[in-house]
C-alpha cells in the first residue's frame, strides 16, 4: 500500500500521466481558422509531427505539419489539475495575441464529453483539438500533461513540460522562442 501511495504522489509530482478511456467522435467542418499575420523566422527544431487530428467540437480534421505561422500547441485533458490550473491563462494569452500568434489546444487521453466540459467551464474559444491516443505526446517525448508545444516555419521550436504555464511565462516562451 505505501508502495502505491509513493508512486501516486510521484506521479502527481511530475505532471499528469494517468489515461482515462477515451470516447469517439467524428467532425465534419474546418475548426483551423487563417493564419495569423507575419511569421516567426525558420530555424532550428524537429519537424512538426505530421499528425492529423479532428476538431473536439464540429469540424474537419486538422493536419498538425499543415499549420503555418507561429503557433502555441497546448496538450492537455480534464483529468490533470496542472492543465486546468493553466488553461485560462492559455485562453487570456489566446485573446490578447489573436492574429499575432495561433493557440491551439489539444485534448489529450481524454473523454471528448469531460474535455468539452471543461473548455465550457473555463469559457475557452481557441481551438480544440482532440487526441484520443495521445499520438502528439508520444510524438513530442513526453508522458506526463500538461505539455506546450512552439511551433513555426514548420519546425518544433520547443516543447515546455514543466510547471503550469501563467500568462507572463507564456509570453516569454513566445517571444523566446517565436519571436511574438
Amino acid at each position: 500500500m505505501r508502495v502505491l501511495l509513493a508512486l501516486a504522489v510521484i506521479l502527481a509530482a511530475a505532471g499528469c500521466a494517468a489515461r482515462p478511456a477515451p470516447a469517439r467522435e467524428s467532425a465534419a467542418a474546418p475548426c483551423i481558422p487563417a493564419a495569423p499575420a507575419g511569421s516567426a523566422s525558420p530555424g532550428r527544431g524537429d519537424p512538426v509531427p505530421d499528425l492529423t487530428l479532428p476538431c473536439l467540437g464540429a469540424g474537419a480534421p486538422v493536419r498538425l505539419a499543415g499549420l503555418t505561422g507561429p503557433t502555441v500547441v497546448n496538450l492537455w485533458a480534464s483529468w490533470c489539475a496542472p492543465c486546468r490550473s493553466e488553461l485560462p491563462a492559455i485562453q487570456r494569452y489566446a485573446d490578447a495575441a489573436a492574429g499575432r500568434v495561433r493557440v491551439v489546444g489539444v485534448a489529450t487521453n481524454d473523454r471528448t464529453g469531460a474535455a468539452r466540459s471543461l473548455a465550457a467551464d473555463l469559457h475557452l474559444t481557441f481551438v480544440m483539438l482532440y487526441d484520443e491516443n495521445a499520438k502528439l505526446l508520444a510524438a513530442a517525448g513526453k508522458v506526463a500533461l500538461p505539455v506546450t508545444l512552439f511551433l513555426s516555419g514548420g519546425r518544433v521550436r520547443y516543447v515546455y513540460n514543466a510547471q503550469p504555464l501563467d500568462e507572463a511565462a507564456l509570453s516569454t516562451l513566445v517571444r523566446t522562442y517565436l519571436g511574438g
